[in-house]
């Protein structure tokens, strides 16, 4: 007996590369994201070799799901090499996409792994844990280019004297 999230992602093969989930279930009127796309990881997976992993997957979301209705998983080949395969899915309701997914798949290769040596390291207990920030760059007006208002104080800009306000969160300064 398959694990319950097994269950989760088990999907109707519906022949030339179409899958479904019959009746998506979910705690609200939409859809949990995290569920479409393993669903369409599922479907992705189930049109390579069984050796081959996921190795990258992009999704976009572009419209809520609703529970309650079926989701048909459409799965396009990209390209089928020696080591890489690449898939592209469509989860659509009611022949309405309401996800996207491009996934690559790598089967296990051996090869050499190398990574740089690690340099030295001081103990832990020899590592600074703050530092001190020097006197002078706490006074106003002691950072090169700043006036005492923190403000630009360069001159010749191509500016000139208008002012400009920056925006900050939604909210002018």
């Amino acid at each position: 007996m398959p694990s319950w999230i097994a269950r989760l992602v088990q999907l109707d093969d519906c022949g030339d590369r179409r899958f479904r989930a019959v009746n998506a279930q979910g705690a609200g009127p939409r859809l949990f994201g995290g569920l479409i796309a393993a669903q369409a990881l599922a479907a992705a997976a189930a049109t390579v070799e069984p050796d081959r992993l996921p190795q990258s997957l992009h999704a976009y979301f572009i419209k809520g799901g609703r529970v309650g209705i079926d989701v048909d998983y459409v799965v396009e080949t990209t390209r089928d090499g020696r080591s890489f395969n690449t898939r592209r899915v469509t989860a659509s309701q009611q022949d309405v996409p309401i996800f996207e997914m491009l996934a690559s798949f790598h089967r296990p290769e051996s090869t050499v792994d190398w990574q740089r040596p690690v340099g030295s390291r001081l103990p832990l207990e020899q590592a600074a844990t703050s530092v001190r920030i020097p006197e002078g760059w706490m006074r106003p007006g002691s950072l090169p280019g700043r006036s005492r208002n923190g403000r630009s104080s360069r001159s010749g800009s191509d500016h000139g004297s208008r002012s400009r306000t920056t925006p900050s969160c939604g909210h002018a300064r």
